[in-house]
């Protein structure tokens, strides 16, 4: 899901002054999988469809669970218990920080797409009472691929090493990074 279009993207949540409470705080996700790996092969982008259990410490930057190189998306995967009394409540998911874009989907629905802070999504009418799961997809950029000494001395082998393509190279470094970094937290505010 590497920056492809979504069907739409969501705004951020609508703030008011009303009192919002947090319902949900985790410390960390209870699965996390890598789900897409692009890499570059011969000059060209190649995204692969994979599923790979990563270790799940909490959260922050990929590069700490050994994918410094790592470019594509990891999806979470929490579970979200919600009291009856929750569930009329106007809700709001706030993931904190993300590096880079992040998908939001509840109970296998789609809830909305964040490509910039805020990084929050109205799940207001998604979460149900009892336990529903929340499974949020993070991808960063190509920047990781893009600047391994072996691409960056590909490009220059087939030409490509110009003024524009000399300052992209800036701009990927600006880009490097990737991971959930929270904090990730669940806000009720009683609607009225």
């Amino acid at each position: 899901m590497l920056f492809t279009a979504a069907p739409q993207l969501t705004a951020a949540a609508p703030r008011s002054k009303r009192r919002r409470r947090a319902i949900f705080t985790p410390a960390k996700p209870q699965e996390m999988i890598v789900v897409e790996r692009c890499l570059i092969r011969d000059g060209a982008m190649v995204c692969e469809s994979v599923e790979e259990r990563l270790p799940t410490p909490g959260f922050g930057r990929w590069a700490s669970l050994g994918l410094a190189d790592f470019s594509g998306t990891v999806r979470y995967v929490f579970t979200v218990p919600l009291r009856p009394e929750e569930a009329g409540a106007e809700l709001c998911l706030r993931l904190g920080d993300v590096e880079y874009a992040a998908a939001v989907s509840v109970n296998g629905r789609y809830a909305g797409t964040c490509l910039w802070p805020p990084y929050e999504v109205a799940l207001t009418g998604l979460l149900q009472p009892g336990d529903n799961e929340l499974v949020v997809e993070v991808s960063n950029t190509l920047a990781q691929q893009v600047l391994l000494p072996d691409n960056v001395n590909q490009a220059r082998e087939r030409g490509w090493d110009h003024g524009y393509w000399r300052r992209t190279l800036e701009w990927h470094k600006e880009s490097l990074g990737g991971g959930l970094l929270g904090p990730v937290a669940i806000f009720a505010r009683r609607k009225g």
